[in-house]
């Protein structure tokens, strides 16, 4: 795998922003202690949250376009387009997945939101934008220890390790039968 190059002049300024509002739901949608104790990421299958994560990661993804062939955008836009993916899975068959499957899908989208961004603020030269609306995003080491993944996060896993990572993981999901 060829290291991608972060030190290009393309402005993901608005890409990061929109990054954020993602991330910012998905920390409801993501399984953590008090969601589990009242059914898991499940309890939002059919509310408005799925749709929009979903249209969230599509607008991150229309202004990724607009950067042009930016390498760094080359490497999350398969990773983004895959997170649409899974997300229109979980909405179609959801209500007959397993508890365990929604939490490991909100798992991997989080992750997926969180190292998109994390790759792409790399490519600035000065600090993140940050919307005061919306969380601020974990480091990557953070992000991987909160997602479990110590192992990981102890071994300073690249990013672009991570980010293929995650896409294959996103794609098994996509071929289990839920």
């Amino acid at each position: 795998m060829a290291e991608v190059s972060t030190s290009a002049p393309f402005d993901f300024s608005p890409a990061l922003v929109l990054l954020e509002r993602t991330h910012t739901l998905l920390a409801d949608l993501f399984p953590h202690e008090g969601l589990r104790a009242i059914g898991g990421s499940r309890v939002f299958v059919g509310s408005p949250v799925l749709p929009l994560v979903r249209n969230c990661f599509r607008d991150v993804l229309a202004e990724l376009a607009r950067s042009g062939p930016a390498p760094q955008a080359a490497a999350v836009v398969p990773l983004l387009a895959e997170a649409v993916r899974l997300l229109e899975r979980i909405e179609k068959r959801a209500p007959h997945s397993d508890e365990r499957s929604i939490n490991n899908a909100a798992m991997l989208l989080y992750l997926a939101s969180g190292l998109s961004w994390n790759f792409l603020r790399r490519s600035l030269a000065g600090p993140a934008p940050h919307s005061p609306d919306y969380v601020n995003v974990e480091p990557v080491s953070a992000l991987l220890a909160l997602c479990g993944r110590q192992a990981a996060a102890d071994q300073g896993t690249r990013l672009e390790g991570s980010l293929y990572e995650v896409r294959g993981e996103i794609g098994m999901a996509l071929r289990r039968s839920w």
